[in-house]
């Protein structure tokens, strides 16, 4: 039989690490992933790593309160904060088991550099563009997709972290129907 997963975005991104991490966690199992729209209850950009967890966390749970009969949902935060004076980048992952069971984890950290951190004091996006062209010097940019960075560099392309993050963070057990947290 085939698990419903309902991943609380309509981002392909979260889309596809939610895929991908339930499909390295149950190699065995078959999925079904849809996406729903439901409100973070936090702001656009948090700014903390608590109103990140919970807006992961909200997602979560409204996309089980809308989708009952999903076997899983799945909330995908993105947010940021500053410590001192550079902003942490991070996202939160919290995935809800219609047992009631559930799990959530962190993904990489890293640090925007100081032009892509003006742009955020300055009240900017990290999912917005940046036209026509990256601050000079900038090697880290802001696009649709996210904040992007050069291969081998301080971070990871948004979307290469996100699938590691459901398998690694949170613990999804292969052949379990269960979520645990993993040190």
């Amino acid at each position: 039989a085939m698990r419903r997963i309902i991943v609380a975005s309509m981002n392909p991104v979260k889309l596809r690490a939610a895929e991908e991490g339930f499909r390295i966690a149950f190699p065995d199992e078959r999925f079904v992933i849809d996406g729903s729209t439901v409100p973070s209850g936090v702001a656009d950009q948090p700014l903390t790593d608590a109103e990140t967890l919970l807006g992961a966390t909200n997602r979560a749970d409204s996309a089980l309160a809308e989708n009952p009969e999903a076997h899983f949902t799945v909330g995908i935060e993105g947010g940021m904060e500053e410590r001192d004076g550079a902003f942490a980048v991070f996202a939160w992952v919290v995935v809800r088991s219609r047992e009631g069971v559930s799990g959530r984890g962190k993904a990489a950290t890293f640090f925007l550099p100081e032009g892509i951190a003006r742009l955020v004091r300055e009240g900017r996006e990290l999912g917005e563009p940046v036209d026509p062209e990256p601050p000079i010097g900038i090697e880290h940019y802001l696009d649709n997709r996210g904040v992007l960075q050069k291969p081998g560099d301080c971070g990871s392309e948004r979307g290469t972290e996100h699938p590691r993050s459901p398998r690694r963070r949170l613990g999804l057990l292969e052949g379990s129907r269960h979520v645990v947290p993993v040190r």
